[in-house]
């Protein structure tokens, strides 16, 4: 779920501000680069760009969060594709990150994958992170060192996907509780008909006595203080967050048992809040 490479995740958008007789821009949201048209006595110019930084569940990037699963794009002059194996190292195919944060603690990152042919890098916010602007610096195989900032925080949520891109149904599980106490599990998605994409699996809620609770796996949330889901705007109960377990930086949400007012509901949008900073929305389709 974490190691994997992905690509397309650099949308950007442009602002202008004019200097001297020229003019200047900064294209913002990932890759971060400036721009300079030029003028009558400077000829224009561009800055390389900073590496793009995202969530590794979805294309959040306002801020990050400790033991958060983050992926950096864009980086130029990694070789091979190379998985992490648990446990994870710090050093990987040549690459290192370091993450110096706002208290002036410099931690190396532990690495879950380095894939050159999408220029990624996929990593570990460093447990006890302060919150606050961090440098980011990443030692490339050749030794020379690239840098972007990113701010942290105490909470940074992302949901992960079956479609690996932080959008449509959740990567996890449906567990219907039976009266008898017997637990039945099922996938919380299934490729569709043209088996291009993930679609979710659709929820009964009609059996009588069974409850009906949510798995989902996330990252930049286990430290948050309280955790919030709601599906179409119906609160749903969260029976638990935290550490998976299993995967470093992975989380886990547990929501049921879910209302039976739902029933016949179809596809519906399950937003998740953590300390009140929204995750990426994610689907499921109730019967």
């Amino acid at each position: 779920m974490c190691a994997g490479s992905r690509s397309g995740r650099t949308p950007r958008s442009t602002i202008s501000a004019t200097i001297a007789a020229g003019a200047a821009s900064t294209v913002l949201a990932r890759p971060i680069s400036a721009v300079y048209s030029g003028d009558g006595n400077f000829k224009g110019s561009a800055s390389t760009p900073l590496p793009a930084v995202v969530n590794a569940a979805a294309n959040l990037s306002a801020s990050f969060a400790a033991d958060e699963i983050a992926s950096l794009f864009g980086i130029v002059g990694l070789t091979g594709e190379t998985p992490a194996a648990q446990p994870l190292t710090t050093s990987l195919a040549g690459v290192t990150v370091n993450v110096a944060d706002s208290a002036g603690t410099s931690r190396l990152a532990p690495l879950y994958g380095v894939f050159a042919s999408a220029g990624q890098i996929n990593f570990l916010v460093p447990a006890g992170s302060a919150s606050g602007l961090a440098m980011v610096t990443i030692t490339l195989p050749s030794g020379a060192p690239v840098m972007t900032v990113i701010d942290l925080a105490g909470t940074a949520p992302g949901i992960f996907t079956a479609n690996m891109n932080g959008q449509g149904p959740y990567a996890g599980q449906v567990v219907y509780v039976h009266a008898d106490g017997s637990q039945t599990v099922a996938n919380s998605a299934a490729p569709s008909a043209g088996g291009n994409t993930f679609v979710p699996v659709p929820i009964d809620l009609g059996t009588t006595g069974d409850q009906v609770f949510l798995v989902l796996y996330g990252t930049g949330l286990r430290h948050a203080g309280a955790l919030t889901a709601a599906l179409n705007g119906v609160s749903v109960p969260v029976a638990y967050f935290g550490a998976q377990g299993s995967y470093a930086g992975l989380d886990q949400i547990n929501l049921g048992p879910l209302p039976v007012s739902l029933a016949g509901a179809g596809p519906i949008n399950l937003a998740i809040g953590a300390d009140g900073q929204a995750a990426n929305t994610v689907t499921v389709a109730i019967q």
